[in-house]
């Protein structure tokens, strides 16, 4: 896996975490609409969950299992959400996730942070292949999947335990010869 850097877009910066993001990420994340949207994200999310997550995000850039960034605007350094790559080292992947508080939706900051990470991952870390996941009654996520150039491959239900629900998640991915193509 390549080496954890900062990254930058027009408008962003993606940077590391840190424990002193956890206030903001605590406030971000404690609106119903992102508990709504996301699988892993509880509601209400105190800001116990909010430093447990930063420390888990921290532990895993170090055994090289995910990158997690934190989305920052390039003009105020005011952090607006997350986005990482999971690597599967078995298989050269990746798994794109991402979320961005709900006053900063809307904007193109999700699909700006996930073509930059994206890259990255095809061209620093030499992935083959990157994988995505949305719930399918969240269909904002699927139009960022989509303008990224990632295909539709299945549906499939899970059992999400820490909210008792089950959800139908949609599968998209691109392979690094697709994303050479575009």
């Amino acid at each position: 896996m390549a080496t954890f850097e900062k990254l930058k877009t027009k408008r962003l910066l993606l940077r590391s975490l840190s424990l002193q993001d956890a206030s903001e990420v605590q406030k971000l994340c404690d609106q119903k609409e992102i508990s709504d949207t996301t699988i892993h994200i509880p509601y209400p999310y105190p800001i116990e969950a909010a430093n447990g997550w930063i420390s888990k995000q921290l532990l895993q850039i170090k055994d090289r299992e995910c990158l997690t960034y934190a989305i920052v605007l390039n003009d105020s350094l005011q952090l607006i959400g997350a986005i990482s790559i999971r690597v599967n080292k078995l298989q050269n992947e990746g798994a794109l996730s991402y979320w961005v508080g709900v006053d900063y939706w809307n904007k193109g900051y999700c699909t700006e942070a996930a073509l930059r990470l994206i890259k990255y991952g095809f061209k620093s870390m030499q992935l083959s292949q990157i994988n995505a996941y949305h719930m399918k009654r969240n269909p904002a996520s699927g139009s960022v999947l989509k303008k990224l150039g990632l295909k539709f491959k299945k549906e499939k239900e899970v059992y999400v335990k820490g909210k008792g629900t089950t959800e139908v998640l949609l599968h998209y991915t691109m392979t690094k010869s697709e994303y050479e193509q575009l």
